[in-house]
């Protein structure tokens, strides 16, 4: 993975510390699995500004166009992948194989007209809908003990 320049290696370690510490208070409770969201791109604050204005005037994103670039994605990766791995209860699951289309990430549909993203970042219905099956693998990962859960 490609990291900033300007990365000072002891606050990256102090990153992954504290990272790995929440994850293992979290392991102490949990029973059987940790699902850790991998890290996503952002869009760029002018896609937020400006979408809905471009829809309705018939102008559609540039697919790929409007991801913010600037943010170190692979950083923050890095960073995640070294805690998860302390944690033998921990995976990662990852948003980014659902919205990539020709390789790159997308925030909106350019066949439907629709953004996955609102301006605040939470996903809109459509964004939802497109993760349900990520999800639905996740749940089926769960163990149901008898007796544990009411039914």
């Amino acid at each position: 993975m490609v990291q900033p320049q300007s990365v000072d290696p002891v606050k990256v370690n102090g990153y992954v510390n504290d990272a790995t510490a929440v994850l293992r208070n979290f392991s102490h409770i949990v029973s059987d699995n940790i699902f850790v969201l991998d890290a996503i791109p952002r869009g760029t604050e002018r896609f937020f500004e400006n979408y809905q204005d471009d829809l309705r005037r018939n102008r559609f994103p540039h697919p790929g166009g409007e991801v913010n670039t600037t943010a170190s994605l692979d950083l923050a990766r890095s960073i995640l992948k070294r805690a998860v791995q302390s944690c033998a209860k921990c995976s990662t699951f990852d948003y980014v194989p659902t919205f990539t289309a020709n390789g790159k990430f997308q925030l909106f549909d350019i066949h439907a007209h629709v953004a996955y993203e609102n301006s605040v970042f939470h996903f809109t219905p459509y964004g939802l809908h497109r993760l349900r099956p990520l999800y639905k693998g996740i749940c089926d990962k769960f163990t149901k003990k008898a007796g544990e859960l009411p039914a």
